[in-house]
């Protein structure tokens, strides 16, 4: 039963390693309603509604032209000139008088060294090294029908019996799976949630093993109960070894504690130039002081930076 409490905490919080995750917590539950999903449209729709798109497209900002999409960074530069530059993989320099800047901590923690001329400050540095960060994976089953119940969702639980079956299969990975629910908005799909030091493998698994994989699981802990079918259509996600995200959100990580508050405030604190600008400033999920792994705590971070700058020039 350890691997239930161990997988579910990992669902949670991402840690590989869940040694690693900080016994005490200062994350703060947002108000609201945490389940309202976006009825089949996806993530794009809080973009829409930031862009005022919605309701009314017709009414959105003039932004549209103002992005550069699929464009690699290689270098920021930023203390001795008055203007920080962004210079790109393919050669293209892009000049601004400020740079609100969000990477993901994973990118942070592998390539801050290659990203920042000159370096960035040690103490910046030493928020980077020890604040957590991980990943999560789902791997997405399409079914032909539904076959499962309404609303249904299904913890998994090995037996020790399992335990030594998996290791003789080379399924031991199967152990991160923490749970099965539903998809919202489509009937035929299932989602498996998967945690801890197996991501990093399950990612570089061929479709094959992931499908046998799959199949294990309907066979041992579904079709006693239900009349199973194969899943036609596998989709899995790769947060850990995409190079633009390298993991999927912060935790709170034991090295950081109990100073996780100094930390963050480390790695929110701009980068001020020779005149005392503000010219590169650091947002996203990681720098938040208490909703740090979700959505909305790094849209909030994204307008804490631009009152910073507004601050900035009302003195």
């Amino acid at each position: 039963m350890s691997h239930v409490a161990e997988s579910t905490a990992s669902s949670y919080d991402s840690p590989l390693d869940l040694h690693d995750l900080a016994l005490k917590s200062v994350y703060k539950t947002c108000p609201g309603d945490l389940y309202m999903e976006w009825n089949g449209y996806g993530y794009q729709t809080i973009l829409n509604v930031l862009m005022e798109k919605f309701p009314d497209s017709n009414q959105s900002l003039p932004i549209d032209d103002k992005f550069n999409l699929n464009k690699t960074i290689k270098t920021i530069k930023w203390n001795n000139q008055e203007r920080p530059s962004v210079i790109t993989v393919d050669g293209e320099t892009h000049e601004a008088d400020h740079i609100i800047f969000t990477p993901s901590l994973g990118v942070l923690k592998a390539n801050h060294l290659e990203l920042f001329d000159p370096y960035l400050p040690g103490d910046k540095v030493d928020a980077i090294n020890k604040m957590g960060f991980g990943a999560i994976m789902k791997i997405i089953l399409h079914f032909p029908e539904q076959w499962w119940p309404d609303k249904a969702a299904f913890e998994v639980i090995w037996s020790p019996e399992d335990e030594e079956s998996l290791q003789k299969e080379n399924l031991q990975w199967l152990m991160s799976l923490s749970g099965v629910v539903p998809a919202e908005n489509n009937s035929k799909v299932l989602i498996g949630w998967y945690s801890g030091k197996y991501i990093p493998i399950i990612e570089n698994l061929s479709d094959e093993e992931v499908l046998r994989g799959q199949s294990y699981i309907l066979d041992t802990f579904f079709s006693k109960h239900f009349n199973v079918s194969q899943p036609d259509q596998i989709l899995r996600t790769n947060w850990y070894h995409n190079p633009n995200f390298l993991g999927t959100y912060s935790y709170e990580s034991v090295a950081e504690k109990p100073n996780r508050t100094i930390y963050q405030e480390k790695l929110e604190r701009p980068l001020m130039n020779n005149n005392n600008k503000p010219v590169i400033l650091f947002a996203g999920e990681a720098t938040h002081p208490y909703y740090f792994s979700t959505v909305h705590g790094a849209i909030e971070t994204g307008f804490r930076e631009a009152d910073r700058l507004i601050d900035y020039y009302k003195k």
